[in-house]
């Protein structure tokens, strides 16, 4: 029988234990002493079960602790990510083939650059009109700032990728040292002159 059914507690703020909850406990952690002396049986427990409790409560209190920091950590990010979308999605906002056409990238092709725009956040979709039998048309849209962005951040990308694969190389290059046999080694055996 575990004590969370013996009181009845649910959370770790359960309240004070009633005496027929207490006298449970009691009987249940050691039988022979609460036969013998009850009293005795009943303080063990009483005791046990406050130690447990302000155990559990310090254990939540952590627990509140971490989780509130979290989300303190989770609002910053969010913050410095709406207010880095704000400032690249301000100005004069084009759709994505007429922004190819008039501000220079990297890109040579205009899907290459709707796709890496897509891929790094820098373009969004708008709705532009409804058609009969298809539903609401949208359009991805970006601005200049987003523009000037893809290279800086195809470049970030493109290193991290780097570092990952020469990690990934030198594990393989660990690995295959690892699992060579050592060279053979010539054995030169002494052949004694036989004189008869």
């Amino acid at each position: 029988m575990q004590i969370s059914e013996l009181i009845g507690a649910t959370s770790p703020r359960a309240c004070a234990l009633d005496a027929l909850q207490l006298a449970s406990l009691a009987a249940a952690l050691d039988p022979e002493l609460a036969k013998g002396n009850p009293a005795r049986a009943v303080e063990r427990a009483n005791h046990l079960f406050e130690a447990a409790q302000s155990f559990l409560e310090r254990l939540y209190r952590g627990q509140i602790e971490n989780h509130r920091q979290a989300r303190e950590r989770e609002r910053r990010i969010e913050r410095e990510i709406d207010a880095e979308i704000a400032e690249l999605f301000v100005g004069e906002e084009l759709p994505v083939p007429e922004a190819f056409r008039r501000w220079p990238s990297d890109y040579k092709k205009e899907r290459a650059f709707a796709v890496a725009l897509k891929r790094f956040g820098l373009s969004y979709s708008k709705p532009i009109e409804v058609k009969e039998g298809i539903g609401i048309v949208f359009a991805e849209y970006t601005t200049q700032k987003a523009v000037a962005q893809v290279g800086t951040r195809k470049k970030t990308h493109d290193r991290e990728l780097n570092r990952k694969s020469k990690h990934k190389t030198r594990q393989r290059k660990k690995t295959k040292k690892r699992l060579r046999t050592p060279a053979r080694r010539k054995v030169t055996i002494e052949r004694k002159d036989r004189t008869h």
